[in-house]
């Protein structure tokens, strides 16, 4: 192989494996005011500018603020937003109800996505909750509560900070795992297989169980509360986290896996989407090869 050969080569096989990553970070570090005008190659998602808005605590409203992030042209419907909204409530209200702070609406915002395609609001608002909901918030198989104790077991989140045992989970305690009986037709209790590398070169697995909505295996998009806590991984025992990809399998046969480098979803079952791009792929790797061979 001549050298202008191999440089071509070389070329191909990096643009390959990078052109898909480089297009979602073209949106993310674009100006806020230009989200709308980046071209995204992918046709499931797009370049929005999302405005959040606190509110309720007046200490934070000086952080209000906007930025471009990837999102999905699914059309989002009033049912979806509400659905996102009830999962908020429901991870949130947990969390506060472990730790023993009754303040729910202290960190409550609005998130307005204004995309080439859609604009929309969804009003994270914690509200009140029932005696019924508080006792579904104490029960040992309840997701959340699962999903935490998993995090735990690595030391993800802060020893004894929501009150919780380490726990090593099972495929078997999602699936038995319970949330609220509102939330049932629009959330599942999902099981998780994290795969970590650490700053130190070493690989740590995890499983835990994943509360999520029921649409993000169709939406391929991240509810705020697993956003929040994606982007909150940081340590394993002690050691940094260099990087993460999960792999999310619901009760139904349903897959998504999430990549913290790139921090989206999408599916791994064997759907059309999936077929395009393994085709695409197959083919700029021929193109590879035949000029490898020449």
């Amino acid at each position: 192989m001549t050298l202008s050969k191999f440089i071509i080569f070389l070329f191909l096989v990096v643009f390959t494996c990078q052109q898909y990553e480089t297009d979602l970070y073209k949106c993310i570090t674009a100006d806020e005011n230009q989200c709308q005008s980046v071209s995204i190659s992918n046709n499931f998602f797009e370049c929005c500018q999302i405005f959040t808005d606190y509110y309720g605590n007046p200490t934070l409203e000086n952080y209000d603020f906007s930025m471009c992030l990837i999102y999905t042209t699914t059309k989002i419907t009033q049912e979806i937003i509400q659905q996102a909204q009830n999962i908020f409530r429901e991870s949130m209200g947990f969390s506060y109800t472990m730790i023993g702070s009754d303040y729910y609406n202290y960190y409550s915002f609005k998130q307005t996505y204004k995309c080439p395609s859609q604009t929309f609001t969804i009003d994270y608002n914690i509200g009140t909750f029932t005696n019924e909901e508080l006792e579904i918030f104490r029960k040992d198989n309840y997701c959340l509560k699962l999903y935490y104790q998993g995090l735990a077991d690595m030391g993800l989140i802060p020893s004894g900070i929501l009150n919780l045992e380490k726990k090593a989970i099972t495929k078997d305690d999602c699936s038995k795992a319970v949330v609220f009986p509102s939330s049932q037709d629009f959330a599942t209790c999902a099981y998780a297989t994290y795969d970590f590398k650490l700053y130190d070169g070493s690989t740590k697995r995890l499983t835990t169980c994943l509360y999520i909505s029921k649409n993000a295996f169709d939406t391929k998009a991240l509810d705020q509360h697993l956003e929040q806590s994606f982007n909150a991984y940081s340590t394993i025992d002690g050691v940094s986290i260099l990087s993460y990809k999960i792999e999310i399998n619901d009760k139904n046969g349903k897959s998504l896996s999430y990549d913290s480098q790139t921090k989206t979803l999408a599916s791994i079952s064997s759907n059309s989407n999936n077929k395009e791009e393994i085709t695409r792929i197959s083919k700029l790797f021929i193109l590879i090869l035949m000029i490898y061979l020449l």
